[in-house]
């Protein structure tokens, strides 16, 4: 590991310490923590840093200070669901076939089902409307606007951030220049507007843009 990428993987920790949540887990959830992190290391890194990054916009943005806790735990396990998707499609350097996509696209649903079984409602709820989109075109059930639950659109947001500002197998990691441009051209489109502007002052107050880890 390189001496930025140690830099980055330190900056995104502080972040997420910042809004580390009280209390302890439950059993099955310690349990899928743990998959995460023995079978899938870049997975549970990359939710360590949208968990980061959703508390920060969530307080920004005045929730409760019991929601902000609660977005940080979806912020962590918002991919939860990929443990049921096959590795070699999630290492898959090329492009992915309409089955594979298809694969990718069930994953809030597994996700969701996983934190359910859990007792954890609030959070499935949310990490299954996480790839839902304001224009009505994301997944898995098309809703559209104010029928995403805000917490959904931080997660968004958070998510797609820090997966541009990452070296994966099949892409060259974004400037913080060029994602921030990408998540404003996508404002009110992909991602809920508000939440970009707050999400991106917030970064700016930093003084510093994340850079996340290679993955």
């Amino acid at each position: 590991m390189s001496v930025k990428t140690q830099d980055a993987s330190t900056e995104t920790d502080e972040i997420s310490e910042t809004h580390a949540l009280t209390g302890g887990y439950e059993r099955p959830l310690l349990e899928l923590t743990r998959v995460l992190e023995e079978r899938y290391s870049d997975l549970a890194h990359h939710g360590r840093s949208v968990s980061g990054y959703a508390a920060m916009t969530a307080h920004e943005l005045g929730l409760e200070p019991r929601l902000v806790e609660r977005v940080a735990l979806a912020g962590e396990l918002h991919d939860v669901g990929k443990v049921g998707v096959q590795d070699e499609i999630l290492r898959k350097p090329g492009k992915l076939s309409k089955g594979e996509w298809q694969q990718i696209k069930c994953h809030p649903q597994v996700g969701s089902d996983l934190l359910y079984s859990c007792n954890l409602d609030d959070v499935a709820l949310w990490v299954l409307s996480h790839h839902e989109r304001p224009d009505g075109e994301g997944y898995p059930h098309g809703l559209a606007a104010e029928e995403i639950p805000v917490e959904s659109r931080i997660l968004a947001v958070a998510d797609a951030y820090d997966a541009m500002r990452a070296e994966r197998v099949y892409k060259a990691p974004m400037t913080h220049e060029e994602a921030a441009t990408e998540l404003l051209t996508e404002a009110d489109a992909q991602f809920d507007g508000r939440v970009v502007e707050t999400f991106l002052e917030a970064l700016s107050r930093l003084g510093r843009p994340v850079r996340a880890a290679q993955r």
